[in-house]
């Protein structure tokens, strides 16, 4: 008997630690917690899948891009809301960080492929693979491609579209 006195006690001592959350917290904390997953929905399938998130979030947002109506989608966005309560929220924050181009880390990633840009356009075949050693998942025959055309753009003084096209190959892939 004594027992269950104890753990009342205890839980009564807990329940007074922590301190309860106003109504208007709660709600600002789920209007957040929908903005980012609203940020999840607007990622594309490959950018979505660098990121760490449960089977159940994920096909709510999967859902949530092949809803059309704007009703629906913002029920569907509360939805995954609601289940991102359970997810690990920093997990995602750091994944999203490196899609937002005003982020420090998407700045740094962009140095460093505007780098390797520069070094496989001068150096050739030893960029491609060195580049390959530190990225294996890389295709060596499209990146070759992509490098003559870049060159073919540098000699003939047209538009750089080229190493836009480079870059946005690099960047699918993990440079962090």
């Amino acid at each position: 008997m004594s027992e269950n006195i104890y753990t009342s006690s205890s839980m009564s001592l807990k329940l007074l630690k922590e301190p309860k959350k106003s109504k208007s917290m709660l709600k600002k904390e789920m209007l957040n917690l929908q903005k980012i997953g609203s940020d999840l929905v607007n990622l594309s399938h490959k950018k979505l899948s660098r990121i760490e998130i449960s089977d159940d979030l994920n096909e709510a947002i999967i859902l949530a891009k092949k809803i059309k109506s704007r009703e629906g989608k913002r029920r569907q966005i509360q939805h995954i809301g609601k289940i991102m309560r359970s997810a690990d929220i920093d997990k995602i924050l750091m994944g999203l960080k490196i899609f937002d181009q005003e982020s420090v880390t998407y700045r740094r990633q962009k140095i460093i492929i505007e780098k390797w840009i520069k070094r496989l356009t001068l150096e050739g075949d030893k960029a491609i693979d060195d580049i390959l050693i530190a990225l294996p998942k890389l295709d060596r025959k499209h990146l070759r491609q992509l490098i003559r055309q870049a060159k073919k753009e540098v000699s003939e003084e047209k538009s750089k579209s080229a190493n836009e096209k480079i870059f946005s190959y690099l960047i699918e892939f993990e440079f962090y």
